[in-house]
């Protein structure tokens, strides 16, 4: 009983060790600025590296275009 919930304590802690934020998750939260999106990614790309299958060049394209949508305070311009 003890071998079963140590192993099942084991897989919880390592589970969560692995759920980190991907760029894409970055990408769809509106509750950040421009800024800290940035910063959030380019923090997540130091980790991971900007090589093929990352998601840099996607995260790149999608910050170009966000610029073209926010507020002086970096912020989504909400659209109604």
């Amino acid at each position: 009983m003890k071998f079963l919930l140590s192993t099942f304590l084991a897989f919880c802690i390592s589970i969560g060790m692995f759920a980190q934020e991907n760029v894409y998750e970055i990408m769809e939260r509106n509750d950040l600025s421009i800024q800290q999106a940035e910063a959030l990614a380019n923090n997540l790309f130091a980790r991971t590296g900007t090589g093929r299958g990352t998601g840099y060049k996607q995260f790149q394209r999608w910050l170009f275009e966000r610029k073209f949508h926010t507020d002086a305070n970096g912020y989504l311009i909400s659209q109604q």
